[in-house]
């Protein structure tokens, strides 16, 4: 009789697998709906080198409204370090008061959402996408 009760027990293990895999899976969005998310520093890399944009950036509620469109991946991924010549933008905000950033490359691997470089980052998904769009936001 304890031989096949473990036959069920194993289908259920192994259901509740595949459910966790197929959420995990699934992109989230990187800002909650009602989060309040504010841009305090926007940093443009041009050769290695970092230079703040932030005040050039002509729109920044609307690259703020832009960004909550954004998903990334439910899980955490290392990321750091990064060279200065692989990034292109770091957004830098707070989201319900904890810090939040945003870093932009044209490698799509290196495009991460996190809160601090050693805990790891979330990978954005359509990465070149939110490039585009940082960059046709700020540069108009």
């Amino acid at each position: 009789m304890k031989k096949k009760l473990w036959i069920p027990v194993l289908a259920a293990l192994l259901l509740l697998g595949a459910v966790w895999a197929l959420v995990m899976s699934q992109p989230r969005d990187v800002l909650e709906e009602d989060a309040v998310w504010e841009i305090y520093r926007v940093e443009a890399y041009e050769n290695g080198v970092k230079k703040d944009i932030t005040a050039e950036v002509k729109n920044l509620p609307l690259l703020s409204e832009s960004l909550r469109l954004t998903q990334c991946s439910r899980l955490r991924t290392d990321f750091a370090p990064v060279a200065g010549n692989d990034v292109r933008y770091e957004i830098s905000g707070t989201c319900d008061g904890q810090p939040l950033h945003i870093l932009l490359s044209e490698k799509a691997e290196l495009c991460v959402v996190y809160e601090d470089g050693g805990k790891g980052g979330w990978r954005i998904q359509r990465a070149e996408t939110v490039l585009a769009m940082v960059e046709l936001l700020c540069t108009m």
